[in-house]
């Protein structure tokens, strides 16, 4: 009696889980309609097959339940149908924080992109258009940067992107004042003019730098922190787990021939090969050669693959 009422109990619990699943679902897919980034359109549907099927065998793992609480069927599937979820819902997130990550950088490289023109601008009208253009873009990036910071979990990248976007808020003005001074010189041909392009060069160079610093940090997707405090066989159980994590997306990016380049499939198999190496640096000399030698093959035949993949011929013979 016990056992059918606690059965009753969960499965209505399980099934209010499943219905939010299909509210994830359906958003998932309008996400995929109206998003332009080709890499999120090209990841998301194998995550949303997988949370699709995941909550098919919940539902049915209920069904059946219901009718027999002891069947050891029905909780394979519900004990498969929950591991599909979470895997599939992690998958869901991921995609969506990495083209969410994609935007932020691709206003960063908007930035360097005028960043790159500084030094030819050499009239004042150039120079009000230069600043109508790039303070938008700027101002962006402030914001984005800046909420994406909170949300980081890593304390070591949180402080350098907070520290290089307060870098950038700090010299865009002094940047905008040192090409005014070089216009001013220039135009009234007063001494001075190499030395106002060189701060001016120097000023840009700086932005420039502590833009990169920011794309780079944003793309970091982990962080092994003291790990050179570690035993070696810890350091090789947490590459062993982040191997695992990373299986399923990269399995999804070789089996499909129409898989975009740098999704989250490649990606995962890149940080695969990375972790194997942290295994092969630790293990004893005739597996550390082996294993070098084996992620040095994959790693060759990925970049192939990636190739013929962005050549359109991912479903060649090749």
């Amino acid at each position: 009696m016990f056992m059918k009422l606690w059965s009753s109990i969960w499965v209505g619990d399980v099934l209010a889980r499943f219905n939010s699943h299909w509210v994830l679902i359906t958003v998932g897919r309008e996400t995929i309609n109206s998003s332009d980034d080709p890499i999120l359109r090209q990841d998301m549907p194998a995550s949303l097959h997988r949370v699709e099927g995941a909550s098919r065998l919940l539902e049915e793992a209920c069904r059946d339940l219901k009718m027999d609480p002891y069947s050891v069927p029905a909780r394979k599937k519900l004990i498969d149908g929950a591991r599909g979820i979470l895997q599939g819902t992690s998958s869901l997130l991921l995609c969506f924080d990495e083209s969410e990550v994609r935007k932020i950088i691709r206003e960063c490289k908007k930035v360097l992109d005028y960043l790159a023109v500084a030094e030819v601008i050499e009239t004042m009208d150039d120079l009000v258009k230069f600043v109508q253009d790039v303070s938008p873009c700027l101002a962006r990036v402030s914001r984005d940067v800046g909420a994406r910071e909170k949300e980081l979990t890593h304390q070591v990248h949180r402080e350098i992107l907070a520290r290089c976007l307060e870098q950038v808020k700090q010299l865009a003005p002094i940047l905008i004042c040192s090409m005014k001074i070089f216009i001013q010189i220039i135009v009234q041909g007063g001494k001075g003019a190499e030395e106002a392009a060189e701060n001016r060069n120097y000023l840009a160079g700086r932005m420039t730098d502590e833009i990169n610093e920011i794309i780079r940090v944003l793309q970091l997707t982990t962080y092994d922190e003291d790990e050179w405090a570690l035993d070696p066989l810890t350091v090789m159980k947490k590459a062993q787990t982040a191997i695992e994590g990373k299986m399923q997306a990269a399995h999804d990016w070789l089996q499909d021939p129409l898989s975009v380049r740098g999704g989250v499939g490649e990606k995962s198999l890149r940080l695969i090969l990375e972790n194997a190496e942290r295994v092969a640096d630790r293990a004893l000399p005739p597996d550390r050669e082996a294993i070098r030698k084996l992620v040095g093959d994959i790693r060759s035949l990925t970049d192939a693959l990636g190739e013929l993949k962005s050549s359109g011929q991912g479903t060649s013979i090749q």
